[in-house]
């Protein structure tokens, strides 16, 4: 049921084909998704596994209350290397992966592109203890 809640907002945020390419991410057997809700309303969710974050969704009213981070955190833990993509001019979700640790990689091959057309940014968070000595 969370996940088909989950799926409603992504089709909210997202373009229908990038929605349903995460609802089927979120089905896969070793893919995990936290549902953050309120008074049964769908705020935002969060869908990974152990190396990559797949999606991240959150209600646009109520987007600067901390709740993003608190998803990530969530789907970061225990700390680990991990790897996401990013809209290019996605500015505040990169602002907000930097914050917890994620470095821009450059594209090489210049083909960094969603399927709907959309330019992205691949992003990385390495190792804490590679964190630390940087």
């Amino acid at each position: 049921r969370e996940l088909v809640a989950a799926r409603v907002l992504a089709r909210r945020l997202f373009t229908v084909p990038k929605a349903d390419a995460l609802y089927e991410w979120m089905r896969e057997p070793n893919v995990r998704t936290a549902v953050l809700t309120e008074e049964h309303v769908v705020l935002g969710f969060v869908t990974w596994d152990n190396e990559t974050i797949f999606g991240l969704g959150l209600d646009p009213n109520r987007r600067g209350e901390g709740l993003a981070r608190r998803l990530m955190q969530h789907a970061m833990d225990p700390p680990r290397p991990m790897f996401l993509q990013v809209g290019l001019h996605n500015t505040p979700a990169q602002s907000l992966y930097r914050s917890l640790g994620f470095l821009a990689q450059p594209d090489p091959t210049g083909d960094d592109i969603y399927s709907d057309g959309t330019p992205f940014l691949r992003m990385h968070r390495p190792h804490q203890a590679t964190m630390e000595t940087s």
